[in-house]
């Protein structure tokens, strides 16, 4: 659907039908479907033409690729200008109020049955697409559309084949697999059937930068397809929750969704899986390098940081679109190909200087932010290693080492979260001063970096000071005990007598009795 409709007052130029109501007075047309009752005639006046008039208003690169995230949680607005627009909010506010008619059931023929679900199915894709023409994220909250997306998602009274009645054009003696008889479907809570109300809720919750708000909604659940849901769907909604994922700093979450894109089986390379793989490859650096059981810094062998992992299951096209770029010398999959592996290594300078010289792509691609976060992580890890090789150095030693001003290197100790003291004598004293380094945590290292020397290694500290305490309690005891010192005379003196060495004054006092 490429064509465009214009706003009121002007000739429709497309094969779309809109009611003359709606052409006149587009905002004044929503405002009175919003006013009418839950209905199926509500739902029936803001689906067909009028909905697929928004899909087409759409940029066609948030259809097909769905938006994009700038890597700190703030989504990039729709930019083509087109006169949908202006009454998106409307219509979002209308689908809030019909969209809940349709989740209940109804006792009716199929054919009622079929219409209902056609207009569900088409609205919900009309409001993932008058989401991103929303310039104002305000808008979208207000309208009261998360909620109800989020009610369909939880209720599951909507489930993603039931695009199958109708855009397929489905005969009427193929079985119809829903989530009660799907070969994937499950009765655990934590495997429920993927929906295309879930997708939708994810998109305007990016859009609205509710984030917080839509990991609580899909936490403890990992949605599963049915036989009819299409590849699209599936790659739009873990696409989408990875950058939920990441809105909330949860980087592990976020590389689980984005592996699970290229783990998809697919016959061809889609957008979707281009930008999963360029989220990917900079997400990885950033995972917790700092497990086991003793929490000690533990660098990962440069044989692991050459190049980004991949899924063994990851589709043959995704491997095939990689090295032809690479063999083309595509600039943004060299740069991708590059950044993450050199995150993982620690080469400040090479990092810096990509993100320099592609910062046009960065902010295009939306990864930005999340090639910052790289960046600041090597900076980070710099300051770690250091804290491993020296107790006590100088600033002028350190500045030589990171090659920066040494004006510059307390702010960089600042910033992480290393234990650290600077003294007045320009020493810096690694392994004191809290788990704030020397100053208070102005963005700070993220909590899989801080925790291993913070709270772990203060816990045995305080049961090792609690031991000697126990020791020191023991040894006051003994020493004032009258029994062991009649006990150790009469040791000292048989003793002496058969010319013996006592066993007892051998060993330290109370080891015995310990």
């Amino acid at each position: 659907m490429d064509q465009n409709v214009p706003p009121a007052g002007g000739t429709p130029t497309s094969s779309l039908m809109l009611p003359p109501a709606f052409i006149e007075d587009p905002a004044g047309y929503l405002t009175s479907v919003v006013s009418r009752r839950p209905s199926r005639q509500g739902m029936g006046m803001i689906s067909g033409a009028i909905a697929k008039w928004f899909v087409a208003a759409a940029p066609k690169s948030v259809m097909d690729a769905t938006p994009s995230s700038n890597g700190d949680g703030t989504a990039n607005a729709a930019t083509a200008p087109h006169p949908a627009a202006q009454v998106a909010a409307h219509y979002l506010r209308a689908a809030a109020v019909h969209l809940q008619s349709s989740t209940q059931a109804t006792v009716g023929n199929v054919e009622q049955e079929k219409f209902k679900k056609k207009c569900q199915f088409e609205v919900l894709e009309a409001v993932g697409a008058a989401a991103t023409l929303c310039t104002n994220r305000t808008a979208i909250s207000s309208s009261g559309i998360l909620p109800t997306l989020e009610q369909m998602m939880v209720q599951g009274q909507f489930d993603a084949d039931a695009a199958s009645l109708f855009v397929l054009d489905v005969a009427s003696s193929r079985p119809n697999l829903s989530s009660k008889g799907g070969p994937f479907s499950s009765s655990s809570s934590f495997y429920p059937p993927l929906k295309q109300a879930g997708v939708e809720f994810l998109q305007c919750a990016i859009l609205s930068e509710q984030y917080r708000y839509a990991a609580r909604s899909v936490e403890g659940t990992w949605p599963r397809p049915t036989s009819n849901v299409t590849i699209k769907t599936v790659l739009r909604y873990y696409y989408l929750r990875g950058i939920v994922h990441l809105g909330c700093g949860d980087y592990m979450m976020a590389h689980r969704c984005w592996w699970t894109c290229l783990s998809v089986p697919a016959d061809a390379c889609s957008a979707i899986m281009v930008a999963a793989w360029k989220k990917l490859s900079l997400v990885q650096p950033l995972l917790d390098r700092y497990r086991g059981a003793s929490n000690v810094f533990q660098k990962k062998s440069s044989t692991s940081a050459d190049a980004t992992r991949f899924p063994r299951s990851m589709s043959k096209a995704v491997g095939r679109m990689l090295t032809t770029a690479r063999e083309n010398r595509d600039e943004a999959v060299l740069l991708y190909s590059q950044l993450g592996p050199a995150t993982e290594k620690g080469n400040m300078e090479l990092v810096k200087t990509l993100i320099e010289t592609h910062e046009t792509i960065l902010k295009s691609d939306g990864n930005y932010g999340l090639a910052q976060e790289c960046l600041k992580r090597v900076q980070q890890n710099l300051v770690w290693e250091a804290s491993q090789l020296f107790s006590v150095v100088s600033v002028t030693q350190l500045a030589r080492r990171w090659k920066m001003s040494p004006d510059h290197v307390p702010q960089r100790l600042m910033e992480s979260l290393v234990p650290c003291q600077l003294e007045d004598d320009g020493m810096v004293v690694f392994g004191i001063g809290g788990s704030t380094g020397i100053g208070s945590n102005q963005g700070g290292i993220p909590e899989a970096i801080s925790q291993p020397h913070t709270d772990t290694c203060w816990t045995d500290l305080s049961q090792w000071m609690q031991l000697l305490e126990r020791l020191q309690h023991l040894d006051a005891s003994i020493s004032t005990s009258t029994r062991y010192h009649a006990l150790t005379r009469k040791e000292t003196k048989g003793g002496a007598d058969s010319g013996e060495t006592s066993v007892l004054g051998l060993l330290p006092r109370g080891v015995q009795d310990l």
